[in-house]
């Protein structure tokens, strides 16, 4: 967990209630089975101060910034050069970790919003981050939290199956020897109006022909129309 102990406006009782409520926060996590980790439950062991976040940052899983005005301006550069130097450390170190791989750093980044922080506070650069609202003392506000870093969807994908094959109502295209036998079955019958009021025995042996030459056709096309299905 990366956060900003103090701000050069807060009074000590407002920086005595931020730190209850990231220790309270760190512990409730670890009630739920996350193995959260935070430099308050390290305050008194011989800890190389210098060294201990970037360190964490690396080798953790998961960063969570708990986001805070104090912390915005480390990861800007805009807090006093003489404060704040553990989370700015922590902040270089994420800045270093994006330009090394920037889809793993998006995965592994989530901001936390505490309840009395107002999102404008979240820098412009951080707007693409993964954002989660909790209240520290509320259990039931750390769902979506877990979800996340438990890998816990609510909505589950389900595996893809496989695709359904439908029966064609029609050929979407004719064969080539279909569409030619459907333009001779029309010059037959186009032929045949021709003929209609004539009743010269030529006429009468033509139409004899173009009757068998009709049904051959007729039979052709639907031999091929049961190839197709």
């Amino acid at each position: 967990m990366s956060w900003a102990h103090s701000h050069a406006s807060w009074s000590r009782e407002q920086t005595g209630d931020w730190e209850s409520q990231v220790a309270a926060f760190a512990a409730l996590l670890r009630r739920f089975g996350i193995r959260a980790d935070v430099d308050l439950f390290h305050l008194d062991e011989p800890e190389d101060w210098t060294r201990y976040g970037p360190l964490q940052v690396q080798r953790a899983k998961y960063t969570l910034i708990v986001m805070s005005e104090a912390w915005a301006e480390r990861w800007s550069g805009t807090n006093s050069p003489r404060e704040g130097a553990g989370a700015a450390a922590e902040a270089d170190t994420l800045k270093g970790l994006f330009t090394h791989d920037q889809d793993a750093w998006q995965r592994r980044v989530v901001i936390v919003m505490f309840p009395e922080v107002s999102s404008n506070v979240v820098p412009p650069d951080l707007q693409r981050v993964a954002r989660v609202s909790v209240d520290p003392v509320d259990p039931d506000s750390f769902e979506q939290l877990i979800r996340m870093l438990t890998e816990q969807p609510r909505y589950p994908k389900p595996p893809v199956g496989e695709v359904p094959v439908f029966r064609a109502v029609a050929a979407y295209e004719e064969s080539s020897a279909l569409v030619t036998l459907r333009e001779r079955l029309n010059e037959i019958e186009k032929r045949k109006k021709q003929l209609t009021n004539k009743r010269s025995q030529a006429a009468n042996a033509e139409r004899e022909r173009l009757d068998l030459s009709e049904a051959a056709t007729r039979g052709f096309i639907d031999a091929e129309l049961t190839i197709e299905d």
